[in-house]
């Protein structure tokens, strides 16, 4: 029993940490899968948080702050990714995705 306990310990230790390459995002991921992104949202922090993971991916989105300025936003540009909050002002993200 206590030679199973010391190899499961071993094994444990022996594992390397996760470094912070691995665990970093990659800033050329959106060179590799270009996107037109699209973010739908009424909170200016949720807005520059969604933004900055987006950067940092490699990535520029554009904004809309209410599911009327996404209609007008996709009738002026095919988006492949719209990452739309459901409560917004206005129109909601449900009404405008399904008059998407």
């Amino acid at each position: 029993h206590d030679n199973l306990l010391r190899s499961e310990q071993t094994k444990m230790v022996d594992k390397p940490a996760p470094t912070a390459q691995t665990q970093k995002l990659q800033s050329d991921f959106a060179l590799h899968y270009p996107m037109k992104i699209l973010i739908a949202e009424d909170y200016v922090m949720n807005q520059k948080l969604a933004l900055k993971v987006l950067s940092k991916l490699g990535f520029e989105a554009d904004l809309a702050e209410n599911g009327l300025e996404v209609l007008e936003a996709f009738e002026k540009k095919h988006y492949d990714l719209i990452l739309m909050d459901m409560q917004m002002p206005e129109m909601d993200g449900i009404e405008a995705t399904i008059l998407l």
